[in-house]
């Protein structure tokens, strides 16, 4: 962990030994509302004292989650009630950065401050969250093979890495169009069926929306510029497979994206992602789709990642991923609701309402069908934007939350690395696609049959 440190160049963890046991209270001598129980030991319960206890993987062993991070797993971490099979709160962390073990053990650590506030509030509600599913791996034990492994790959990595980054970008995103009626087996497109934008190289386009207005489809996305590494909002409009010129046309001073444009009351707005300056902001049409005047700040204080919107049983809900003590803000579902646009907003009573890589953060708008509340997540268990699962919305009240999975949609059966943003509009759909490509060159892996766009680069 030193040497990983000295090779991050940045303090990271602080390496101490063990407390020795001496220091320690001795917790059966008092009497105490909550105990937690960090020792990885059983410990006696005084006068029936509720007993909190960590897992890891679900294992009482902290080697577990050594073991997890080694083998480039994403560790699965809860808080039981001593005794009890089935945890309280429990969480399958996304991990941004699986290179170092030390950032995996601060992302891991950060979760587990924030599972151990959960489970004390936890405690005190009639329900609580449903806990998601146990990841299919397990981990391997921990031996001195691994580590050493671990650290040839990580100086491997570090040398080959930063010559790999001199010509290639690993996450370029690209905008896709295609035609096909809305399906309730919720298939995935065909790689022939996807007319591609076209980009210069130098940003990319990514969170794809699709509005109608006075018969007119209109594409939003986020036009993200390496050089100023800062999104905005574009908007080409689109005629068949075809679309004119993409234009930014909301430019803010903080990074832009994901912008979920609808109407209320013959008003069109624009919610974008505004999570870097840590508001949630609406914005109005004023000269649609060219100009828009901010009309209010929805939350504050709060850095809520793909703000999606619902109307549903007379109140107004936002979705949105929200990082907890420094956590990922690929994992972590949080929902607020209203009973006016303009708000006041409020926190569901279970937020998060959901701590699973594999569908948190929201893709897309909530598609109503039949009655039903079909939810685009985005799937990062193996990364950011890995691909798209489907979700059925089962339960939605201010204290109460539960879905299922439908579908899964993998960057591989569309011909790319990865996919986090599902729109449409009737027939005309709109999906992102992950690729890495060499600067300067051609887009590996990119389907063909990608003419008939245009788009406009300033």
């Amino acid at each position: 962990m030193r040497l990983e440190i000295s090779l991050i160049g940045q303090p990271g963890l602080v390496c101490s030994d063990t407390v020795p046991a001496a220091m320690w209270s001795d917790a059966t001598e008092n009497t105490y509302a909550l105990i937690f129980n960090l020792s990885e030991s059983p410990v006696a319960r005084p006068h029936n004292t509720p007993v909190l206890e960590p897992r890891y993987n679900r294992s009482g062993d902290s080697l577990s989650l050594f073991s997890t991070l080694l083998t480039r797993k994403n560790p699965y971490l809860s808080f039981h009630l001593a005794g009890q099979r089935e945890p309280l709160v429990a969480s399958y962390l996304a991990m941004p950065d699986t290179t170092f073990l030390v950032r995996g053990l601060q992302f891991s650590f950060a979760r587990l401050l924030s599972l151990a506030e959960r489970a004390v509030h936890r405690m005190t509600l009639d329900c609580r969250a449903e806990p998601p599913p146990d990841p299919e791996h397990t981990p391997s034990s921990l031996f001195a093979p691994r580590i050493l492994f671990s650290l040839a790959r990580i100086l491997s990595e570090k040398l080959v890495g930063r010559l790999v980054r001199l010509f290639r970008v690993q996450e370029h995103w690209s905008v896709a169009l295609y035609q096909s009626s809305w399906s309730a087996a919720l298939e995935a497109p065909k790689k022939s069926d996807l007319v591609i934008l076209p980009d210069d190289r130098k940003r990319f386009y990514a969170d794809p929306f699709l509005f109608k207005e006075r018969e007119k489809d209109w594409l939003f996305v986020e036009e993200f510029d390496y050089r100023t590494r800062k999104g905005v909002i574009s908007c080409a409009q689109v005629s068949g497979s075809a679309t004119t010129p993409l234009t930014p046309v909301l430019v803010r001073p903080y990074h832009l994206s994901y912008p979920f444009v609808f109407r209320n009351e013959n008003t069109v707005y624009l919610l974008p992602e505004t999570g870097s300056n840590r508001t949630v902001e609406l914005y109005q049409a004023r000269s649609f789709p060219f100009e828009w005047v901010l009309w209010r700040v929805l939350l504050q204080d709060i850095a809520l990642y793909d703000a999606t919107l619902l109307r549903y049983q007379d109140r107004w809900w936002i979705f949105g991923t929200v990082a907890d003590n420094g956590g990922s803000t690929y994992d972590e579902l949080a929902i607020f609701y209203s009973h006016r646009l303009e708000g006041p907003w409020l926190a569901h009573s279970l937020n998060p309402v959901k701590s699973d890589c594999r569908s948190a953060r929201p893709a897309g708008r909530i598609i109503m069908r039949d009655n039903r509340l079909l939810r685009p997540a985005q799937d990062c268990e193996s990364g950011y934007g890995a691909g798209l699962v489907w979700l059925e919305i089962e339960e939605l009240t201010p204290d109460r939350f539960g879905e299922r999975e439908l579908a899964r949609w993998t960057g591989a059966q569309l011909g790319a690395d990865g996919t986090h943003t599902f729109n449409c509009e009737g027939e005309l759909n709109a999906i992102d696609l992950r690729y890495s490509i060499w600067k300067g060159g051609i887009l590996q892996g990119r389907p063909r049959g990608n003419s008939g766009c245009s788009a406009s680069h300033k």
